[in-house]
């Protein structure tokens, strides 16, 4: 999108319909045919952000291991996806102010908590629990992403990516324990276990005193 690199080099301010269809190369009418003003232009551009970072992430979850996830290359791949998506860190503060994106953001949680729940439901939760947290997550994980990339001091914003990091790893250690009365080192060999097809009762994992 031609207005993500006038975005980038120049900040929202110098954003206007002539200059989107001047670096598209169109008419100013055409733009004016597709977009009502440059906020729809951005709206649009944050859509296609988000979908694009949402359909990285809908993969990375996909393969989290939930005896051991990766945190830290889950969230700092986000974070990395956001801030190298050209224009879309200048706007964020402008578009966080407006009504439209709050029901854009609502969906992205809604997606990611659904594959989280996935994860989720195989360390043993409770359905209503599992929904809740997958949710919770995913609101909390958008809402420090979004606090990181609306700073200009990249040092201070990775602060915050590790914050969030240290938060999600504390997180899982301590529903894992709640959950199989053991460290993630068990948790692992449960999840092992239940993935390798037994039948419910067959034997207890080894070292658990639990029968799965």
């Amino acid at each position: 999108m031609a207005t993500a690199h006038v975005l980038e080099q120049n900040g929202p301010e110098a954003v206007t319909m002539a200059s989107i269809a001047r670096n598209a190369d169109l008419p100013t009418p055409t733009v004016y045919h597709y977009f009502a003003d440059r906020a729809a232009v951005f709206f649009a551009l944050a859509e296609r952000t988000i979908q694009a970072v949402d359909d990285a992430l809908m993969q990375e979850l996909q393969h989290l291991d939930p005896g051991a996830p990766d945190w830290p290359k889950l969230i700092r791949g986000l974070y990395q996806g956001y801030r190298q998506a050209e224009g879309y860190r200048r706007i964020l503060p402008q578009l966080k102010a407006t009504a439209g994106l709050e029901s854009l953001m609502q969906e992205s949680n809604t997606r990611t908590a659904r594959v989280l729940e996935m994860v989720l439901v195989q360390m043993g939760l409770p359905a209503e629990r599992v929904r809740r947290l997958g949710l919770m997550v995913a609101e909390l994980v958008q809402q420090m992403l979004d606090q990181a990339l609306c700073l200009n001091d990249e040092q201070e914003a990775q602060a915050w990516i590790d914050e969030l990091v240290e938060m999600l790893s504390a997180l899982s250690e301590y529903y894992f324990r709640q959950y199989t009365g053991s460290g993630s080192t068990q948790v692992q060999a449960v999840i092992r276990y239940v993935r390798s097809g037994l039948k419910d009762g067959a034997e207890a994992v080894p070292g658990s005193g639990r029968t799965v």
